[in-house]
């Protein structure tokens, strides 16, 4: 059912050393590997259920199948919502690696440089829009860390720029500053699509086992769990 959903192929892209049990792994890519196995795993026994389900003779042993499906869907569920979790998690140390890396937590938090990035807005705001973005780009590709967090750090209204050049300055500063951040995060962000996608494809494929979705099928599930007092 998920040939193709294979992440294997991006480990390299999160291989962050090695020990001596081999490659180590960043933790969001552990994470969604984790989480897609089982998904595999109870793909493999749904698949086995349905078929066991079409061939059963016996209204007793179907019902047993059926709440055994139920149950390994559930745990396909709570599987992709654990990885997505951890992958969420990830991204979010990441994103103030990437913050930090911009000298943004400094030019907040720290007496001296947010001071002199209140000075450098200050001549920022005294120079036309088309030239404050201008000097922000070429801060940028001069590499010149302290002008840049000093336009980040705050609002863009406090630095004199829109939301769009804000933006702007803030992708270009990040793969100037932070390349590598930005590839994981992307990959991060893949991670949790794929695996977003995967749960899904599991619950529409076997979803009417157990009553869930539209199909006639899950429909009569519904309504045999109405007229044996369960939930509708």
């Amino acid at each position: 059912l998920l040939v193709g959903w294979n992440i294997l192929g991006a480990r390299k892209d999160f291989q962050i050393g090695a020990n001596a049990d081999g490659p180590v792994y960043d933790p969001g890519f552990s994470a969604a590997r984790q989480a897609m196995q089982s998904l595999r795993a109870s793909a493999e026994l749904l698949a086995d259920a349905e078929g066991a389900v079409k061939g059963a003779k016996d209204a007793t042993n179907e019902r047993r199948l059926r709440t055994g499906a139920e149950s390994k869907l559930n745990a396909a569920r709570k599987a992709m919502e654990s990885g997505l979790t951890s992958i969420a998690a990830r991204r979010e140390a990441v994103e103030a690696e990437i913050d930090g890396a911009l000298g943004l937590v400094s030019a907040r938090t720290e007496l001296v440089p947010a001071m002199r990035s209140g000075e450098i807005r200050s001549y920022f705001q005294r120079l036309s829009a088309d030239d404050r973005f201008a000097l922000g780009r070429e801060a940028i590709a001069a590499g010149d860390i302290e002008t840049v967090s000093a336009i980040l750090s705050v609002t863009p209204i406090a630095s004199g720029l829109s939301r769009d050049k804000a933006n702007m300055l803030r992708m270009m500063a990040e793969q100037k500053f932070a390349p590598g951040k930005v590839a994981l995060r992307a990959g991060l962000d893949k991670l949790s699509s794929v695996l977003t996608r995967a749960g899904g494809v599991i619950t529409d494929r076997f979803g009417g086992l157990v009553g869930q979705g539209d199909g006639r099928d899950a429909r009569a599930q519904r309504a045999l769990k109405a007229l044996e007092g369960g939930a509708a």
